[in-house]
């Protein structure tokens, strides 16, 4: 996995153990540890008519220590930006099947 740089938060998020309860650790410490990683995700779209399944991938953080996921603004504009192009046909696996069978 390829490591993107991202910035420390003004207000630190802290991580927090649900059966303890106690603090683990925070966004600012694992900075460093955050490496970039993407899955492909099947949806149909639109959901209210049972629409056509489109691939699109779903871009994020994760923390290689503890395992905590983190999406920054970038990889926010980069999940719209899938859609957007999976929607379209453009680049979605899924249609280009569609288009060669045709």
């Amino acid at each position: 996995m390829k490591k993107e740089k991202l910035s420390k938060l003004k207000v630190d998020i802290d991580y927090i153990d649900p059966k303890t309860m106690q603090k683990v650790c925070s966004f600012n410490q694992c900075i460093d540890k955050f490496t970039v990683q993407s899955t492909e995700e099947i949806t149909t779209y639109p959901k209210w008519k049972g629409g056509d399944p489109l691939i699109k991938t779903s871009h994020f953080h994760v923390c290689s220590e503890c395992g905590r996921k983190h999406r920054s603004k970038t990889d926010i504009k980069k999940n719209v930006s899938s859609f957007y192009e999976a929607a379209a046909g453009g680049g979605n696996e899924l249609n280009r099947t569609k288009k060669e069978i045709e």
